[in-house]
């Protein structure tokens, strides 16, 4: 697991372990980059409107919207699947699975 404080504008870069987890709090305007396992990667934004954006290289494009205790699947390519929790708080918890 990874507590990853977002200053503004700045990145941060997480590592996924095969059934890993990595917590990710975003500060308004900030981002973190979450690469998964397997040459999945997931760009996590987080907004200060609640939303989240996970952009999945090499290939398509999720928008996920943080309810209060809501979830929200995002596909990782090539092989990767990024589990994306949001918390009123606006911490974000990111699982990968291989």
């Amino acid at each position: 697991m990874a507590l990853v404080s977002c200053a503004p504008k700045r990145m941060a870069l997480v590592w996924c372990a095969p059934k890993g987890m990595a917590l990710v709090r975003c500060a308004p305007k900030g981002m973190a980059l979450v690469r998964c396992v397997h040459k999945g990667m997931a760009l996590v934004w987080c907004a200060p409107e609640g939303m989240d954006l996970v952009l999945c290289a090499p290939q398509g494009m999720a928008l996920v919207s943080c309810a209060p205790e809501g979830m929200a699947l995002a596909w990782c390519a090539p092989q990767g699947m990024a589990l994306v929790w949001c918390a009123p708080d606006g911490m974000a918890l990111v699982w990968c699975a291989p």
